[in-house]
């Protein structure tokens, strides 16, 4: 018996030929799916509010576009995320890696509201970091959902809790931001 066909016959992940083309196309399928909503639902929004005052709010109107687009993307791309994750449980280097970059991650969100929280300061000009700190913090929700379900569906329990922390400091930075946010709208 040769080596593939008796891993052929050992039911793993990719136990029968083309099996990993089919989990490809299901999870790209879902992305595509979930990118043709989000497309529609920025179409309707645009359709349906007319923009009254013109090229007076042009930036304005395009970054509500955006975020309506990320917004729904991210809703409607759980279930192809979902999929690959599970998909890729049998494969724990994906997990240490997926943990260690959850954690970068995290990191990044916990510069940017730093750099929130000091931007108004008098001391210092905003730098770099501090300018493109709320584009970082808008994304929070994003991340917190995407370390929330890779957290719920790790094999590895190390994986698990770093994954969990990642979503717990996710949380917390976009509660200070909107905090902030609410408060200097004031």
């Amino acid at each position: 018996m040769s080596r593939r066909s008796a891993r052929a016959g050992s039911g793993g992940p990719c136990a029968t030929p083309g099996r990993w083309w089919t989990k490809l196309l299901l999870v790209g399928g879902g992305y595509a799916a979930a990118l043709v909503v989000a497309v529609a639902a920025v179409t309707a929004r645009v359709l349906l509010q007319p923009d009254e005052d013109g090229s007076a709010s042009g930036g304005m109107t395009a970054f509500g576009d955006a975020l309506c687009f990320l917004g729904v993307f991210g809703t409607a791309a759980v279930p192809a995320t979902v999929a690959a994750l599970v998909f890729l449980r049998a494969r724990p280097l994906f997990w240490q890696i997926a943990s260690l970059l959850a954690l970068a991650g995290s990191v990044t969100g916990m510069a940017a509201l730093y750099a929130l929280l000091t931007s108004h300061s008098a001391a210092a000009p905003p730098g770099a970091w501090s300018l493109l700190a709320p584009l970082r913090l808008v994304l929070a929700p994003l991340f917190a959902l995407a370390t929330l379900l890779a957290a719920l569906l790790s094999p590895l329990r190390r994986c698990r809790h770093v994954l969990l922390a990642c979503t717990a400091a996710e949380a917390v930075v976009l509660a200070w931001a909107l905090l902030f946010w609410l408060g200097a709208a004031r």
